[in-house]
């Protein structure tokens, strides 16, 4: 969920869009909008450093000078350079959440080394003896915390993956099916089930246009805005409703399928409705794996919901016990916009464009 905070005493933001004087270079983890809240047409504070993927989907989005926006291959890492006499390295590493999202693993002076995970589902890769994290000193760790709490424990990607085939199996092809999705994120699961199911799936225009960017070639291969070439077809997020199933039932037979972890918003009494725990985010044990594997100095929370679904402190026992300061906590918090202009007319004085910075 949503990560939008500066990181103290480090020269370069991540998914905060506000106007900070003492930093140029910001750090875009991937496109959901919880992440991109503050970015405009005309944005112009700083450099931007992406994936591949986010760029392209970024300059779709927004008018932003595209010179301001540099691609960084994931897997490899990059030098980044602030002045004549000071660099610091960034490596991209996948995060198995949607198309173009990644970890930024961060390593320079005087801040150490420092991961972001942005918003991730943890893969036993990412920590195995030839996964890009294994062996690395961690001193700080921005940890999406989702999903931290001891009640949100739910499959693997793959096994709730089998689930919808299991219903889809059954239901198809006497039903008609819609999916509920965010129009950026689960392209993975949809490609899945137009290979196993040999057809395509219908989309609006907006999301073939983002799946166009994604790849091109994959995007016309399984998707289509033509709602008569597939029994399959993809909602947006919260379309899926006892009333809205009724309405197409009186059309047609028809199911409805919400793959996500979260608990539903509704209560659902339609029995053609399920909810299938398919997940971006990473469960509260993986989360436990994943800091038991990293052991890093100090912990943060950069999840806005962490408080709703979990105390960030239950990770202390697995931080790095004999470093000289170890703990779990919240991270800091953009300030309000009139904390933000105070801030901003104290540090530059003669700065009087700040003035009107998003936080």
């Amino acid at each position: 969920m949503s990560a939008r905070y500066r990181i103290p005493h480090a020269p370069f933001a991540v998914d905060y869009w506000g106007a900070i004087p003492s930093v140029k270079h910001y750090f875009l983890s991937h496109m959901h909008a919880d992440h991109t809240q503050g970015l405009r047409d005309g944005w112009n504070h700083g450099q931007i450093f992406c994936s591949p993927i986010s760029r392209r989907l970024l300059l779709h989005k927004f008018l932003i000078d595209p010179q301001l926006v540099h691609s960084l291959e994931v897997g490899d890492t990059h030098f980044i350079r602030l002045s004549a006499t000071q660099t610091f390295n960034v490596t991209l590493i996948d995060a198995n959440h949607c198309p173009g999202a990644v970890l930024f693993l961060f390593q320079g002076e005087p801040f150490g080394t420092i991961l972001h995970t942005g918003d991730f589902r943890y893969d036993p890769s990412m920590i195995s003896e030839t996964g890009p994290l294994h062996g690395r000193r961690i001193d700080q760790l921005y940890l999406d915390t989702t999903f931290l709490g001891p009640k949100h424990s739910f499959p693997a990607q793959h096994v709730a993956e089998g689930l919808i085939f299991d219903i889809l199996r059954k239901w198809l092809p006497s039903h008609h099916v819609v999916i509920s999705t965010d129009t950026l994120g689960k392209e993975a699961l949809l490609m899945n089930i137009a290979q196993f199911f040999e057809c395509k799936i219908v989309v609006d225009q907006e999301r073939l246009e983002n799946l166009r960017l994604i790849d091109e070639e994959t995007a016309d291969q399984f998707f289509t805005c033509d709602p008569h070439k597939s029994r399959i077809r993809v909602v947006s997020k919260r379309a899926i409703t006892d009333r809205y199933l009724t309405q197409l039932n009186d059309d047609r037979p028809t199911i409805g399928i919400l793959p996500t972890a979260f608990p539903p918003r509704l209560v659902y009494h339609h029995p053609l409705i399920f909810h299938v725990p398919y997940s971006l985010h990473s469960s509260n044990q993986e989360l436990i794996e994943f800091v038991k594997a990293l052991r890093p100095r100090e912990l943060y929370s950069s999840g806005v919901t962490s408080r709703l679904h979990g105390d960030v402190s239950v990770l202390q026992p697995y931080l790095l016990q004999d470093a000289p300061q170890h703990v779990a906590r919240e991270a800091y918090r953009p300030p309000t916009q009139t904390d933000s202009a105070a801030e901003t007319a104290r540090l530059d004085a003669g700065g009087a464009a700040e003035s009107n910075m998003s936080s």
